[in-house]
């Protein structure tokens, strides 16, 4: 998909959040970089008592985000996605 739908995305500029939020998430997606959108999956124990210990608490929900990418290819994304956001957000916000 071409870069060229940059172009047409207003900023954020402070007043259009939910329309520009619906914008950027359309244009990650044709990016292939959904899957930093994803909200990470619940697990069993998330609600384990404070007194757990790591080992006791289950699975970092965190670490499933990105089910089946490489930490490197974790990092690409999500430093290509700061990449096109960077440019969305007007300098005043």
């Amino acid at each position: 998909m071409s870069l060229s739908l940059l172009a047409t995305i207003p900023k954020l500029n402070g007043t259009n959040y939910a329309s520009w939020k619906d914008h950027v998430t359309a244009f990650l997606y044709t990016q292939d970089l959904g899957s930093i959108l994803e909200p990470a999956p619940a697990f069993v124990g998330a609600t384990a008592s404070s007194t757990a210990t790591g080992a006791d608490k289950g699975p970092n929900p965190a670490e499933s985000l990105f089910s089946g990418l490489s930490k490197t290819a974790q990092a690409q994304s999500d430093a290509k996605a700061y990449g096109f956001i960077f440019f969305l957000v007007e300098d005043a916000c």
